[in-house]
This record gives structure tokens, C-alpha cells and sequence, in this order.
């Protein structure tokens, strides 16, 4: 059993973090509904750093596989504005190891 902020918490507790409105809370953020992603490169901002640790964590703990023909992209560039594919990329991540402990 933990104590956090004055709140007993048993041990294997699931706990579910409202992301949503952290994210949106007027106390930490100005203008918190105002799409304003340089707000995360400044000194204060952490995005940059995370983006690593959530990609190495993606590729160590999945397998990734390639759900094409043979395993081989289509790299056939389609019509639009920023040159999408011709045919979407489709990956299926498999799990390698079992969660990572916190």
C-alpha cells in the first residue's frame, strides 16, 4: 500500500490518468485548447526528448512485420497534396517481450 496526495492506494491497482484533461487544464497551460504544438520544443518542452524514448520502446518490445506482398513496400507514390502512397503502409506489431517494468 502507497499513500499518494492523501489517497491509500493497494498494491497491483490499476490506475487510469485522465490524459485528456491534463492536457487541457487552464492551471498548466495558456490557452490550453489552442493547437500550439511549438508550445512543447521550448526549453520547458519535453516532445523532442520523449519522441526517442517512445520509438526505441516501440521497436524493442515489438516485432514489426510488413502486411504486403512477400514483405516488400509498395514505394508507388499516389495524387495529393503531400504525395501520399499509392497503397498505405500497413505494419503488424507483434509483441517481443512482456511489458517493461515501470
Amino acid at each position: 500500500m502507497c499513500t499518494i496526495n492523501g489517497y491509500d492506494i493497494a498494491e497491483k491497482t490499476r490506475l487510469f490518468i485522465n490524459v485528456w484533461a491534463i492536457d487541457r487544464d487552464p492551471e498548466h497551460w495558456e490557452n490550453p485548447l489552442e493547437f500550439k504544438p511549438e508550445r512543447f520544443l521550448g526549453e520547458e518542452g519535453s516532445g523532442k526528448s520523449q519522441l526517442d524514448t517512445s520509438l526505441t520502446a516501440m521497436i524493442q518490445c515489438f516485432e514489426w512485420k510488413v502486411d504486403e506482398k512477400d514483405g516488400v513496400v509498395d514505394m508507388e507514390e499516389g495524387h495529393g497534396f503531400t504525395l501520399p502512397r499509392a497503397h498505405p503502409l500497413v505494419c503488424v506489431p507483434m509483441v517481443r517481450l512482456g511489458q517493461i517494468p515501470a
